[in-house]
């Protein structure tokens, strides 16, 4: 007989497993390699597949093809009228934020949005921030200028990372839905979730810092929070479990001209499907918003 107060944790998959017991024997004979393939696979994100309700608003899209580098990424328009561009997050695709076409469409704008590298139906295998980033300006100069902007998780981060590295950008107002205030943040995340040993982690932040000249702690959105001149919404819901509240909150504490919406039980992706919150966020991008 089950005793009733046996643990329900659900099991770990085995390939969790087997990546967690490669890291802990790898890390302690060679963490200098470990730290090599820990960013390799920190910087590859898997693939998902379009969700039901979101098929008929991408078939929908005029598909634009997006010069990045040597490659073109996944680009969609749809409507006519001032452009507000979707950014969405790691592991997701344009598709993600479907919900926001039709009322911003209604609304007069002309919604555009891409998949970022190695995600969607854009190639490649891997990506980065600088990498993800420069896609947003890839889309920027597209379709640009842009009125507003919507952005979640990952997609937030890129976006102001690339505002900080192109300060001659000008973008209208924009929305940053459950964003991290820190790089450093997904590298410990990871790190948790394969069981890293801390000189693996160590190896991860130099290898960083070698590769892009600055260090892991130097894309830190509360830092860069501080010169944005344009408007800002930021939602985030108390209970993410991905991105804590407190990001949104420190945030929010350094911009200037924002304002925090926060939501109760919606997590870290129904929030963007919850229709109150694009109701906030099509009135903030239609100048009918109490803030700017």
């Amino acid at each position: 007989m089950t005793s009733r107060t046996a643990s329900t944790a659900p099991a770990v998959p085995w390939q969790l497993q087997s990546i967690r017991f490669g890291f802990r024997s790898l890390g302690t004979l060679m963490p200098h390699l470990a730290g090599y393939v820990a960013l390799h696979l920190f910087s590859t994100p898997q693939r998902r597949l379009i969700s039901e309700r979101a098929k008929t608003t991408m078939m929908s899209a005029k598909r634009v093809p997006i010069p990045h580098g040597k490659s073109r990424l996944a680009g969609y328009v749809w409507g006519e009228g001032p452009p507000v561009l979707l950014v969405h997050g790691w592991e997701s695709s344009a598709s993600y934020l479907a919900a926001f076409v039709e009322p911003l469409v209604a609304q007069g704008f002309r919604v555009v949005a891409f998949d970022a590298p190695a995600h969607g139906a854009s190639p490649g295998r891997q990506t980065n921030l600088i990498d993800f980033s420069r896609a947003v300006r890839a889309a920027v100069d597209q379709f640009g200028p842009i009125h507003g902007a919507v952005t979640h998780s990952f997609g937030g981060a890129s976006l102001v990372t690339m505002l900080e590295l192109n300060p001659t950008v000008n973008l209208g107002r924009l929305v940053l839905v459950a964003s991290p205030a820190r790089l450093s943040q997904a590298i410990d995340s990871f790190a948790a979730l394969v069981h890293l040993p801390e000189p693996v982690v160590d190896q991860m932040h130099d290898l960083i810092q070698h590769r892009f000249g600055r260090s892991v702690d130097s894309f830190d959105i509360r830092r860069l929070a501080a010169s944005l001149k344009m408007p800002g919404l930021v939602l985030h819901d108390r209970q993410d479990d991905v991105i804590p509240f407190t990001d949104a909150e420190a945030i929010v504490k350094l911009w200037p001209q924002a304002r925090l919406l926060a939501t109760d039980g919606l997590g870290h992706r129904r929030i963007l499907r919850d229709q109150p919150v694009i109701q906030q966020v099509v009135e903030f991008l239609s100048h009918r918003s109490t803030t700017g």
